[in-house]
């Protein structure tokens, strides 16, 4: 079995991701979608949230941790663009137009 152990990572040997002009001028549409706590439970399991496509075997713990932290009564609600879906309480912007380009330089 395979240790994992926590290591630094340095800012600089991360390349500056730039969001596409195009993505943004093609104006994609974001979707609301309510979902069951069992199946937003399930799509966090198969790695399915915050990714294009299922990842078998790649649970997101960190979206399992957000959804045991939901409360019972609450609805939950998940956004769509393309094939990407994950958790959101609220929609930020509506379309991709919306957001203009933007540089990520560094990651918390």
């Amino acid at each position: 079995m395979r240790r994992h152990t926590a290591r630094t990572i340095r800012t600089s040997r991360i390349r500056p991701v730039t969001w596409s002009t195009n993505e943004t001028k093609a104006n994609h549409t974001f979707e609301r979608m309510e979902v069951t706590r069992t199946e937003a439970l399930e799509m966090s399991t198969t790695g399915r949230l915050g990714a294009l496509a299922e990842r078998p075997g790649h649970p997101s713990k960190f979206k399992l941790d957000i959804i045991s932290g939901i409360p019972e009564h609450e609805q939950i609600s998940l956004y769509k663009n393309g094939d990407f879906i994950d958790l959101c309480a609220g929609q930020h912007v509506m379309r991709t137009g919306n957001i203009g380009a933007f540089k990520l330089t560094h990651v918390a």
